[in-house]
């Protein structure tokens, strides 16, 4: 499964990511198979490969927390063959929840593939946009 999170609102974001994490260890009590992962540095996306291809010791749902995805044009791209490689969307072991502060133009311009990857129907998206003075 892909959550896609994204929007300048990062306050909201935050919320959001925080309540997933928590579901997750509502449901599965141990938390060892949380992962989070800043992909602002290039060691970290060969951490996510290897933990998307491990499978878990205790057969347990993964849940894989990444952020700053669209930050290098080189991360993007493999993310985008990873993603495609290993059936994110339709994995039944693990979810991949990417989080992104930046708005729809932005993450098109920086990665236009990931973007599509990401927003497929058969993903979780929401978008956090700035609220105006009435919401």
């Amino acid at each position: 499964m892909l959550i896609f999170l994204y929007g300048p609102d990062t306050y909201r974001l935050q919320q959001t990511k925080k309540n997933i994490i928590k579901e997750y260890r509502k449901k599965h009590s141990s938390g060892v198979n949380i992962f989070d992962f800043d992909l602002s540095d290039t060691d970290n996306l060969t951490r996510l490969l290897e933990t998307i291809k491990s499978s878990s010791f205790f057969n347990e749902h993964k849940l894989i927390v990444a952020s700053n995805a669209f930050s290098k044009k080189v991360i993007a791209d493999q993310l985008s063959n990873v993603i495609d490689i290993y059936d994110i969307a339709t994995a039944s072991d693990a979810t991949l929840l990417l989080t992104e502060p930046t708005n729809e133009k932005g993450l098109v311009v920086k990665n236009e593939i990931l973007f599509k990857l990401a927003t497929d129907k058969k993903n979780i998206v929401k978008t956090f946009d700035p609220l105006d003075a009435t919401k």
